[in-house]
């Protein structure tokens, strides 16, 4: 395999990022009438309480994921992957994944670093080329 089908075998993702969570809704204790129906609507609703607590820490730990994620990246940006990382991601979660930047959407701080340490890693890889002995420019 050359460099060239290596490149080939390279995508650029958008990573729109995290959605933000939808909060819990609460239960609500419902009306009963008699002694039996309050008793069985009190059991429904502790069993439906627990399911609301574990439903709202969940919550607390992906809105706080969301606003990290867009505290460090302010808004989306490019990452390069292999192609079959790439197919994998676009297809398990095609809300945060895409290959072009949605049209109502501006890059992120993030982007801008990725841009200018790419052109960094090529313009290092260009001098190691011509600086190597055997294969680089041929000194005067």
């Amino acid at each position: 395999m050359t460099a060239s089908d290596n490149n080939n075998l390279r995508v650029l993702v958008w990573d729109l990022g995290p959605k933000a969570p939808d909060a819990p809704v609460a239960p609500k204790l419902r009306e009963a009438k008699t002694d039996t129906d309050r008793l069985m609507a009190e059991s429904d609703f502790k069993a439906a309480l627990a399911v609301y607590e574990a439903e709202r820490d969940s919550f607390v730990a992906r809105q706080r994921e969301f606003e990290r994620w867009h505290r460090i990246n302010g808004g989306p940006f490019q990452i390069e992957m292999w192609s079959v990382n790439a197919d994998e991601a676009l297809m398990r979660d095609p809300e945060r994944y895409a290959l072009k930047l949605p049209k109502h959407m501006k890059p992120g701080r993030t982007q801008a670093e990725f841009l200018r340490q790419r052109e960094e890693d090529r313009a290092g890889l260009d001098r190691a080329r011509r600086a190597d002995p055997q294969f680089g420019e041929k000194a005067a």
